[in-house]
């Protein structure tokens, strides 16, 4: 497929610079193609099933308490797979308490950079260039479409 004569390839990565008086390194921080790993290994948390009073099936309880505690928990489980996931596209990354196959262990990827020295801000940051990443921001939505209709009136100008 193309657009305006564009071919379409590759996934968006931003770059985040890490600045040391010892070195500079770069982290890289990729959009998530798709989802299909995190459904297999988290799916989706099913609401317990009551029956209300008159009525004649069971309908699903969205306000349990532990069903709510589980979407907490996918949630959570949901972005920390999301940041170590686009994280991976740092080259030479290791992680120590992290383990793809284990989602109890996601949620260490915070403790893991700020264990190796990573700034609270520093990992603002990072979290930002995961976002970035993986969606526009309305600042960037904004920019486009003004790019796009001063490109529409160059057009209509000729």
């Amino acid at each position: 497929m193309k657009i305006g004569g564009h071919k379409i390839s590759g996934r968006n990565i931003v770059v985040i610079p890490i600045l040391r008086g010892t070195g500079n390194f770069f982290l890289k921080a990729g959009a998530i193609a798709d989802y299909e790993d995190f459904e297999k290994l988290c799916p989706v948390t099913k609401a317990p099933m009551i029956m209300r009073a008159g009525e004649t099936q069971a309908v699903p309880d969205v306000a349990d308490p532990e069903y709510l505690k589980k979407i907490d928990e996918r949630n959570t489980r949901r972005t920390s797979w999301m940041i170590i996931q686009s994280l991976n596209d740092t080259e030479d990354i290791e992680w120590e308490t992290v383990k793809f196959e284990d989602p109890t262990t996601w949620i260490n990827w915070s403790k893991e950079l700020k264990e190796s020295g990573f700034a609270d801000t520093e990992l603002v940051r990072i979290m930002n260039a995961v976002l970035e990443a993986n969606s526009l921001d309305e600042e960037k939505v904004e920019q486009a479409r003004k790019d796009f209709l001063a490109g529409l009136q160059g057009k209509q100008a000729k």
